[in-house]
């Protein structure tokens, strides 16, 4: 038997701190002599990655000493000598992003009637290539950099008169949530004004004995 095995060392991977450890997925066949061993190891990268057991074909990533790009390779030998390898990368990602901003609401930061009806478009920026999430709803990607998402009347509405927070929070492509998150005081106030009408003496005239008296 002179073939070599066939080895796929499995997808890339993203990984954050709280994604350890990471099993790795790798396909192999060696169908005709059969596996005498397997061997991961770290070929390139900024620090250190450790597994469980280097030994099997699925080990765990358990432990990685610094942020970066990774790469691991996985070499096979058959039983009839032959041997074969691949590599995959790994990028691991312990850093959260950075806390997301929120521009100024409806130019002033209070949402009055008209522009509850016109609806309302909240826009802001984040970390380059992280997602934001804007009080716990999906926002929309503008750039890289920069997110948007429309306040409709009926979520207006339900934020009620007053005083609201909005809440911005961000994740990077590999989880991670930022540590702080972004908040912007904003006021509701959709009520038009009220008076109070006054009732004046019979010939709807105020006098000077009227004016310095009480009517």
């Amino acid at each position: 038997d002179n073939s070599s095995p066939t080895v796929d060392a499995g997808a890339d991977v993203v990984a954050a701190a709280a994604d350890l450890p990471v099993t790795l997925d790798a396909t192999v066949d060696a169908s005709i002599a059969g596996v005498a061993s397997y061997a991961w190891s770290q070929t390139a990268g900024p620090g250190t990655v450790t597994f469980d057991d280097p030994t099997i074909e699925d080990p765990n990533a358990t432990g990685v000493s610094v942020d970066g790009d990774y790469t691991l390779q996985l070499s096979v030998l058959d039983n009839s000598g032959n041997s074969a390898s691949d590599t995959l990368t790994f990028t691991y990602d312990s850093t959260p992003p950075a806390t997301p901003t929120i521009d100024v609401v409806a130019t002033d930061d209070i949402i009055n009637a008209a522009e509850q009806t016109a609806t309302v478009t909240v826009t802001g920026g984040n970390e380059d290539g992280s997602t934001v999430t804007l009080n716990g709803n999906p926002t929309t990607i503008v750039t890289s950099t920069t997110w948007s998402y429309v306040l409709d009347a009926a979520a207006i509405t339900a934020f009620g008169e007053g005083a609201e927070t909005l809440t911005a929070v961000a994740t990077d492509n590999a989880g991670n949530p930022n540590a702080v998150d972004g908040t912007r005081g904003i006021t509701v106030d959709t009520s038009a004004p009220t008076f109070t009408s006054v009732a004046l003496d019979s010939d709807e005239y105020i006098n000077l004995a009227e004016a310095t008296s009480s009517v």
